[in-house]
């Protein structure tokens, strides 16, 4: 997965995406099944000489989420590949970048880390990855190649998967003409990685729309980015296609597309501060939640956060919150999630009525910049 635009350095990281697997098309393998020794070599070599070229994250608590997250994903897909042992490393760099290698080697970038807004979407980055390395992509992109030695293989392999720029002219010189053959191998290949990372996703407890939320963050960021025509060059399909692919692959599947559950910002949360609590939505303050006799202020605001973002999984429109008819309840698509108290509104500073306009105005607000940041829910 390659998710990095912008600059003429990563213009070149995409050529050389397209067309180093033209030098790597070459080895008598064998017909596709289990991964064979060579690939493990070649992987192991390649792993090698990603060790000496990255400082890597060394923080724990990093480690120990990626390790945690990632063994479950992996337990998911042994079916497909039993003997396969998966190592997950972290690389210092604020790329927002993952790949894999060949015998289960799987690399997360420290900038991907931090556009993940949850472990769901964590999980769905790296079921892609693990489904490159089961379905032999690297071996079928090597497979009718010239013979090699496995120490340039390795090379090879480490400029395919990680966009290392080391050996790019001697690629690019020689194979330019030729990628015209091979558009679309890797098109195929991040297609099928995805919805093979939907199955895997599907047998953990994570949701498998946490791959779609995250597409969707690229393709927003892509759509406000000068539009550059890839052609021939072209090797990964746009995240605005690859996000229009899963949403179409999750609703075939019947599987709810619960986008708020697998991203935080977009979730109503509680900030407890004691004797009263606050209902937060996109670091806007919704409400101040006050006690009453049966419930703490924290108690009673993640029910009512609960209540609110249960109705906002339904995608409702900013014109459809509304102030009840009593004029202290918060409607949202005909439903009431919350009912401010005279305690509420002695909390808030404000009367009843103040409060849940209020309420109403901080959440439309809320609603209609989502719409306006997401170009996939505004169209």
């Amino acid at each position: 997965m390659k998710i990095r635009f912008g600059n003429l350095k990563f213009l070149i990281r995409w050529a050389v995406w397209a067309a180093v697997p033209l030098l790597l098309l070459s080895i008598g393998w064998p017909s596709f099944g289990k991964t064979t020794e060579q690939e493990r070599q070649i992987g192991k070599e390649a792993a090698e000489q990603i060790a000496k070229e990255y400082k890597f994250v060394t923080d724990p608590k990093i480690l120990e989420r990626v390790e945690r997250v990632g063994r479950i994903v992996a337990a998911a897909a042994q079916a497909d590949e039993p003997d396969i042992t998966y190592t997950f490393h972290v690389i210092d760099s604020s790329d927002v970048n993952a790949f894999s290698l060949p015998g289960g080697y799987i690399y997360l970038y420290k900038g991907l880390l931090d556009k993940v807004e949850s472990d769901d979407e964590l999980a769905a980055v790296i079921a892609h990855e693990i489904a490159h390395v089961t379905k032999h992509h690297v071996r079928k992109l090597i497979e009718k190649s010239q013979k090699l030695s496995l120490s340039t293989l390795a090379a090879m392999v480490v400029v395919l998967a990680s966009g290392n720029q080391v050996a790019s002219d001697a690629v690019m010189v020689t194979q330019w003409i030729t990628q015209a053959k091979l558009s679309g191998f890797s098109v195929k290949f991040e297609q099928e990685a995805d919805f093979t990372a939907l199955e895997y996703l599907e047998k953990t407890p994570y949701s498998p729309v946490g791959l779609l939320t995250f597409m969707e963050r690229l393709a927003n960021e892509e759509f406000w980015r000068p539009k550059i025509d890839w052609g021939i060059y072209r090797t990964h399909p746009l995240s605005e296609e690859r996000a229009t692919a899963l949403e179409k692959a999750l609703r075939d599947k019947g599987i709810p597309i619960y986008r708020r559950r697998v991203v935080y910002s977009r979730q109503v949360q509680v900030r407890d501060l004691g004797d009263s609590a606050q209902l937060v939505l996109a670091g806007k303050v919704l409400a101040s939640i006050a006690p009453d006799d049966a419930q703490t202020a924290a108690e009673r605001a993640t029910s009512i956060a609960k209540r609110i973002n249960s109705v906002l999984d339904t995608e409702p429109s900013p014109q459809e919150v509304t102030v009840g008819i009593d004029g202290k309840s918060v409607v949202v698509r005909k439903q009431v999630v919350f009912t401010v108290t005279e305690a509420d509104a002695a909390a808030n500073g404000k009367t009843p009525q103040q409060t849940a306009a209020e309420f109403c105005r901080v959440l439309r607000t809320a609603l209609f910049n989502e719409m306006l940041n997401n170009p996939r829910l505004r169209f």
